[in-house]
C-alpha cells in the first residue's frame, strides 16, 4: 500500500509509478516489465496500457481506491468522501442532497 506523502499527485492519479525497467501498481505492488506486450483475451496491450488494464480489472477506479484508503491518507471526513464519490458518479445536486440528507442544495454547491 502507498502513503500519499510518498508520491506526487500525478502518480497517485495514475495509480502506478514508473522506473527505468517497470511500472508498479501503488495498490498491490504488481510489476509490469517495460518493453513487453501482454496478451489478454485476444487483445495485445503495450506495457503501460497493460498496467492500466490491471488497475481497472483488479482494483476498479483509482478514484475509488484513493477514497477507500481512508482519512489518514486523504484527510477527508466520511461525509466529504461520500460527497466526492457522488459528484464523481455524476449525481445532480438534488440527488446528492437526498443521498446525504443535507438540508439545502446551496450547501452542496
Amino acid at each position: 500500500m502507498y502513503s500519499t506523502e510518498d508520491y506526487p499527485i500525478g502518480e497517485l492519479e495514475k495509480g502506478y509509478v514508473e522506473d527505468q525497467q517497470a511500472y508498479r501498481c501503488l495498490f498491490c505492488a504488481e510489476k509490469v516489465a517495460k518493453g513487453v506486450i501482454y496478451p489478454v483475451e485476444n487483445v495485445l496491450y503495450e506495457d503501460w496500457r497493460y498496467m492500466e488494464h490491471h488497475l481497472e480489472s483488479v482494483h476498479g477506479s483509482v478514484f475509488d481506491m484513493l477514497l477507500a484508503s481512508g482519512r489518514d491518507h486523504t484527510g477527508l471526513s466520511d461525509q466529504q468522501s461520500k460527497l466526492l464519490a457522488l459528484i464523481y458518479e455524476g449525481k445532480t445536486d438534488k440527488e446528492i442532497q437526498q443521498a446525504l440528507k443535507i438540508g439545502s442544495m446551496s450547501t452542496i454547491r
